[in-house]
This record gives C-alpha cells, structure tokens and sequence, in this order.
C-alpha cells in the first residue's frame, strides 16, 4: 500500500499561505513528495510516527533529531533515478518545506495557538545555496579598481573545466565562512540547521545537535552582542580583510582586475558609479567578446590568490551597511 505524506492537505495550504506558492506550484512540490515517500516507504515516518512527534516534541534540540531521518533521504535522493527529470535541488527544496512544515506542527506554540508565527528553521542545504548566490553576485567597486565577479563567472561558464574550477572555488569558500557565537566560531559546513526566532535572534545547531546563538564579532574593541534579524537575507558575508588589503598583497589578482578596469573604462570612456552600471558593462564586453574566454587563464590563476587570502564572516545587514563584502 502506498504510503501518503503525513497533513497533505495542510501542507499544501501552508505552501500557499504561508510560502507564497500558486496552486500550481503547490501542487508540483506535492506531487515530488508523494514520489518521495513511494520511493522510500520504509525510511519516511508514516502519520501515526509523525502524530506522536506532534504530541511530544517541544524543545529545538529534540526536533533536529526528527530532521536525521530526512538528512538521511538527503543523501539518499542523490544518487536517486526515479525522478530523474526532476532536479536535485526541488528534490531537496521539497523535503526542506514539508520539514519546515511539520514543525510547525510539532512547535508548543503551534498548540497553544494554530495562527502562532513559528520560528523558522533553515537547513544546511539553503544556508549554502544563499551564501553560494550572495557571494557570486557581490560585484564590487574598490577605489579605482572594479571586481564584476558575476560576470567573470559567465566568462568561465562557457568551458566546463572552468565551470567546475569556479564552482568548487566558491564551495569551498563558501563551506568556510566563520559563524561568530559567544564560545569562538563555526565554520558554515559545520553548521547543521539555523533558526531565527520570534524575537530576531539567531540559534545554530552543530552537527551533533548542540546549539548556540550567533553573535556580531568584536569589532574596534567593542564587546560583541547577540546578532538580531528578521530574515535569512538579512544575514551578509562580509570580508574580515578588506578587498583593498587582499589587492595589496596579492599581485596577481591586481593585474586580472585592473586588466578588467580598464577595458571598462575604455569601454565607457569614464568611471563607473554604481554597481548596477558596472555589471551592465561587463556584460557588455562579455556579449562584444572584449573579454572572453582568452582570459580565463589568468582568471582562473587570479581567483585561485584571491580565495586563498580571503578569509569570510556571517554578519547582521545593519552592521554590513551599504558596502560589498569585498
């Protein structure tokens, strides 16, 4: 007999109202968890499991234990076949909303009052495609010196060896962006599950389920505080070196960039003033092949320099200010 999904109905309601899903998507993330679960119909929990864990959790700690079993679905999921035609990431996207969903659920508040706001839970797999995003479009002007990363992403793009150089470059900066707590930092890869409370503070989980609170990092000598944010997006990278310290000492980036600059400002014949005017640009001289793949040589070598001198923070968008992480 065919397993079904634990509240479907509810689910689906909540994917429109709470998520911002049209029907049809909603009904799109339905049909890949009900594939899920016929794929794995062992390994999920089945309604009465998932009742009890309603009935009985109360504490985060808890409820990242309710999360190994779909971590385990995770790893499962990516050498799956039967839903080839569907990509990984709605695969795992899915599994994250119905885990964001049940615990909703199984949330002390959610008893007392059904319409209660929940603190919301983001898992490893999101942290890591937001900060992956974040850092490949934080294009950057620095004094007379231009950084458009996005597009010399497009540029390394166009040949598969360097798409996965670039990648792989990212994922392991990504991976190594330091968590600030009150006991030292994590590093991202580290981190299991973050949550954002009712009141703005933000609560990490290890992977051995321990938790701790965020903090902003001592700055200027001042004592670091308990980070506070309304949403994800409003946590930013932030350089612990500034890019202009990291230009200084590593000559090879130096060259590619100002490379880059001047072919920009030939190209306008005058300075660029936004970041918006500079990606425009760029990508101006990407489509007029005035940069192309003739570069990626010394791209490939430049970025290689400037992700072994960058070290990354997590900090609050008030503290982060108007400025790129560079």
């Amino acid at each position: 007999m065919t397993k079904e999904p634990y509240q479907l109905n509810h689910f689906k309601k909540w994917l429109i109202s709470i998520n911002g899903h049209s029907p049809i998507s909603a009904d799109i993330s339905i049909d890949i968890l009900k594939r899920i679960y016929n794929e794995y119909p062992n390994d999920l929990p089945d309604s009465l499991a998932l009742q009890k864990l309603v009935d009985d959790m109360d504490e985060w700690s808890i409820q990242l234990e309710f999360l190994n079993v779909f971590e385990m679905i995770y790893k499962r999921i990516l050498s799956a076949s039967f839903i080839e035609r569907i990509p990984l990431f709605k695969r795992k996207k899915t599994l994250a909303q119905y885990c964001n969903f049940l615990l909703t659920l199984i949330s002390p508040a959610h008893n007392k009052n059904p319409d209660a706001v929940i603190p919301k839970i983001i898992y490893h797999t999101e942290l890591i495609e937001l900060f992956t995003k974040k850092l490949a479009t934080a294009d950057g002007i620095y004094g007379n010196v231009y950084f458009p990363i996005s597009v010399i992403k497009r540029l390394l793009y166009c040949d598969y060896a360097n798409k996965r150089f670039f990648d792989n470059m990212m994922g392991n900066m990504v991976n190594n962006i330091a968590l600030n707590t009150s006991k030292g930092s994590i590093a991202l890869k580290d981190v299991k599950a973050l949550q954002i409370c009712t009141q703005g503070f933000v609560t990490i989980a290890y992977s051995d389920n321990t938790t701790r609170e965020l903090y902003t990092n001592s700055k200027n000598g001042k004592t670091p505080t308990k980070l506070r944010v309304n949403r994800i997006e409003n946590l930013e990278i932030r350089f612990v070196k500034p890019m202009r310290e990291i230009l200084k000492t590593t000559n090879g980036l130096a060259e590619m960039l100002s490379l880059i600059t001047n072919e920009i400002l030939q190209y306008k014949n005058g300075a660029v003033t936004s970041k918006a005017e500079l990606v425009q640009i760029a990508h101006e001289l990407v489509n007029d092949e005035i940069l192309n793949q003739s570069h990626n040589h010394q791209l490939r070598s430049a970025l290689w320099l400037f992700a072994d001198a960058a070290e990354l923070e997590i900090v609050p968008a008030y503290e982060f200010g108007s400025r790129t992480p560079w």
